[in-house]
C-alpha cells in the first residue's frame, strides 16, 4: 500500500507511480480491522488549498496473481470521493 497527498488544482489525469510495498498479510475472507502501520504520509493538517489523498493497494490473490486498486479522496471532514479522475480509481 502507498499513500500521497496531492493538490487538487492541476492534478494530472494519470497518477504518477507510487512505490510498491507488499507486506504479505494473509487476510481471511471478509477480514476487517487490518492495521496498516507500515504506511504513513506527512500532512500539515490544513484543508486548504484543496488537497486529496491518493492511495493504492497491491495484492496477490489465493492463486498468486497480482492485482491493484486505487482511491482518491478529498482531505476534509467526510473525505468524499473525488470524481473525474478514473485512472486514480483503476483496479484489476
Amino acid at each position: 500500500m502507498a499513500l500521497a497527498i496531492l493538490p487538487l488544482a492541476g492534478l494530472p489525469p494519470t497518477p504518477s507511480d507510487l512505490p510498491r510495498h507488499y507486506v504479505e498479510y494473509n487476510i481471511p475472507p471478509y477480514g476487517r480491522g487490518i492495521l496498516a502501520d507500515h504506511v504513513s504520509v506527512d500532512w500539515d493538517g490544513n484543508y486548504t488549498p484543496d488537497r486529496v489523498l491518493y492511495g493504492r493497494f497491491w495484492y496477490r490473490d489465493i492463486f498468486g496473481d497480482e492485482h491493484e486498486s486505487g482511491f482518491l479522496l478529498h482531505i476534509r471532514p467526510g473525505g468524499a470521493a473525488v470524481a473525474g479522475f478514473p485512472k486514480y480509481w483503476y483496479w484489476t
